[in-house]
């Protein structure tokens, strides 16, 4: 959870009261979605995310210590809220739920408030959010009710009732119902918070309206680790539509490593148009830097598109890693000069790092045009590296023309 738009905010409830004051000002000043709160003041939003890190810091630094008041106390509801607090807001879901369950049970809103004062409705909507995030729907809804019967009708409350409809699997909904409540109580922080929430369950789906009051908008690490576990996932063209979409909000200086991924999710998609907007974008200093095999794919997929001079003119970009690259380059030089008739660049470019196959075509073009003799050393080197069936026919050519040039 570090630096996540929900552990940045998470603690902001329990900050000092100036810190509470601050940042509902800032909503409150910035509320209109034409003008979101915190972009239209990047220094005091700097300086309030720092405010909250800070908090956050301090959870960590009083884990032992929340641990050890629990341990004390196994059976008391007050230590167990701390500690579960502490570690929902690290991501530690399942630790918190396991925590709190054998301690809530059989504990009535009544209870809790008594342990929990004026925070027994955050209480009862963590245990409530935990049960929904363990697939537990009907529990939390159980909790949500008797806390709401008891308490009447709480921020926190309905910032968990919407956080369980999310992981329910109505995630639309549940922005919809968010939009609502922040139009109405744009610096409520409890519904702050179930934005910061929503966004970490639902990151793809965050509402217009939600982003321009919290003036939420994703950092560039957040939108490129995105499209890069698009990329991993094995889907490159969900990589760049993400790429696309990032570019004309990205600051200058993030371009560059956006493109670079958008080129390589390109050329897995084998989408030569992307793959070519993004070289275009990168400039050649940029291209230069692209790694080997992505260009290399490129080149190929333009040979087979019947693109080869592009292809070729594409290998300028090419500083190969390792041998089998530089003999990949040599390979579709030698394709492309053959199939455009241009036996003496073939010849050029086949040296031994080229492959075998392609080799051994550039052979049979020579032999066609009338250049046996340049063409059989060519067969048979080529020959003695093909492997099973390709070898065998090779060979078979090879002896056929040799007794024709004898």
């Amino acid at each position: 959870m570090h630096g996540t738009p929900s552990a940045l905010l998470f603690r902001a409830r329990q900050a000092r009261p100036a810190l509470r004051w601050a940042l509902g000002l800032s909503l409150l000043l910035g509320a209109a979605p034409s003008a979101p709160a915190w972009a239209a003041d990047p220094g005091d939003a700097a300086e309030l995310l720092g405010k909250l890190r800070d908090e956050r810091e301090a959870c960590d630094a009083k884990l032992d210590a929340l641990r050890a008041a629990q341990a004390a106390q196994p059976a008391a509801l007050q230590p167990a809220f701390a500690l579960a607090d502490c570690l929902y807001e690290n991501g530690r879901h399942q630790v918190a739920r396991e925590l709190l369950d054998p301690v809530w049970r059989g504990q009535s809103p009544a209870q809790a408030k008594a342990a929990l004062g004026d925070r027994a409705d955050e209480g009862i909507a963590l245990y409530a959010i935990l049960l929904a995030h363990g697939g537990r729907g009907a529990e939390a809804t159980t909790t949500l009710q008797a806390g709401e019967a008891a308490l009447g009708p709480r921020p926190h409350l309905q910032r968990a009732r919407l956080l369980g409809r999310a992981y329910a699997g109505d995630k639309a909904g549940a922005w919809r119902e968010l939009d609502a409540l922040l139009a109405a109580h744009p610096a409520e922080l409890p519904y702050l918070m179930a934005a910061a929430e929503l966004a970490s369950i639902d990151p793809d789906g965050i509402s217009a309206p939600a982003r321009a009051v919290i003036g939420m908008r994703a950092t560039p690490n957040s939108r490129y680790n995105r499209a890069a576990r698009q990329f991993s996932d094995g889907a490159p063209r969900a990589c760049v539509d993400s790429v696309r979409q990032a570019l004309p909000e990205l600051p200058p200086a993030e371009a560059p490593r956006f493109l670079s991924l958008g080129y390589r999710c390109a050329v897995q998609a084998e989408d030569t148009g992307a793959a070519a907007a993004m070289l275009k974008q990168l400039g050649p200093t940029g291209a230069k830097a692209l790694p080997a095999d992505a260009l290399l794919v490129h080149a190929r997929l333009l040979v087979d598109a019947g693109e080869g001079a592009t292809g070729v003119r594409l290998l300028g970009l090419v500083q190969p890693e390792n041998a089998a690259q530089a003999g990949l380059a040599q390979t579709i030089r030698v394709r492309v000069a053959t199939e455009a008739g241009d036996l003496g660049a073939a010849l050029a470019a086949a040296d031994a790092s080229a492959s075998p196959a392609s080799r051994a075509n550039l052979g049979r073009k020579l032999v066609e045009a009338g250049r046996a003799a340049e063409a059989t050393p060519l067969i048979e080197g080529a020959c003695a590296e093909l492997k099973g069936e390709s070898a065998k026919q090779c060979y078979e050519y090879l002896t056929w023309l040799k007794k024709q040039t004898k």
